[in-house]
Parts: C-alpha cells; sequence; structure tokens
C-alpha cells in the first residue's frame, strides 16, 4: 500500500483550505490566510513529505474558465516554482464548495467552508483516479 501524502487546496484570495490525503480518504485540514499559502503549503510538503498538491480548478458550471480560473492557474503555476519536486495536479472544483455549505449545515455547524470544500474536491480526486 502506497503511504503516499496528497495536499488539496481550495484557493481563495482571501482564504484557502488545504486539505490532506493519507491512505486514500481525504480529511480537512486548516484554512490559511492566501497571502501566507504558498509558504504554509512549502513546511507542510517538508515535514510531511508531501507527493503532490492537487489545487482545485474552479469552472462555470458549463464547464468554462472565467477571471476566477485565470487566477487559479497563476496560483498554480507560482507554486509549482515554489515547490518544484512535488506534482502539480490541477483538478475541476465545480460545486465543492456548495457540497461543503450542505455538510456544514447537516452538522449544523458554522464557519469557513474552506478546508471541507478542499477535502471533497480531494476526494473527487482520489476516487476518480483510484488512488
Amino acid at each position: 500500500m502506497s503511504s503516499s501524502v496528497i495536499l488539496g487546496v481550495d484557493y481563495g484570495a482571501r482564504r484557502s483550505g488545504i486539505a490532506v490525503a493519507r491512505e486514500n480518504i481525504a480529511f480537512p485540514l486548516t484554512v490559511v490566510h492566501s497571502p501566507a499559502l504558498i509558504e504554509t503549503l512549502e513546511k507542510f510538503a517538508i515535514e510531511e513529505s508531501v507527493d503532490t498538491i492537487v489545487v482545485g480548478l474552479p469552472r462555470r458550471l458549463d464547464g468554462s474558465e472565467s477571471d476566477t480560473t485565470h487566477r487559479v492557474r497563476s496560483f498554480a503555476g507560482r507554486l509549482g516554482r515554489a515547490l518544484s519536486d512535488i506534482a502539480i495536479e490541477l483538478w475541476d472544483e465545480r460545486l465543492s464548495s456548495v457540497e461543503a455549505s450542505h455538510v456544514l449545515a447537516q452538522m449544523d455547524a458554522r464557519g469557513p467552508d474552506d478546508a471541507i470544500a478542499a477535502s471533497i474536491m480531494l476526494q473527487n480526486f482520489l476516487d476518480t483516479n483510484h488512488l
């Protein structure tokens, strides 16, 4: 069995959610202010021997790209340059934030759903790629 560590990132202009997957199960990890995101990911990647970082790519419901999609692609490029020895994957995250809001509502919880959205997106990536 692989012992790889994969991070999921739900990137936002102000804050970003981070999830971690170990043994093919994704868990919400934390929410980080976006200006500190690359530094936080670098630190975690070293401490946890991260193999891959999956960045959620927001698209419109029809699959087309938006200004936000382009900002996320730019972030993923900066992340790839900063962590050149780690694979950076982009993954369609349509509706993961909506699903995260539903999860919080079912739990009767309040607060940022960014880390939950990151874990939903990462689990979708894992399930689709049979990892």
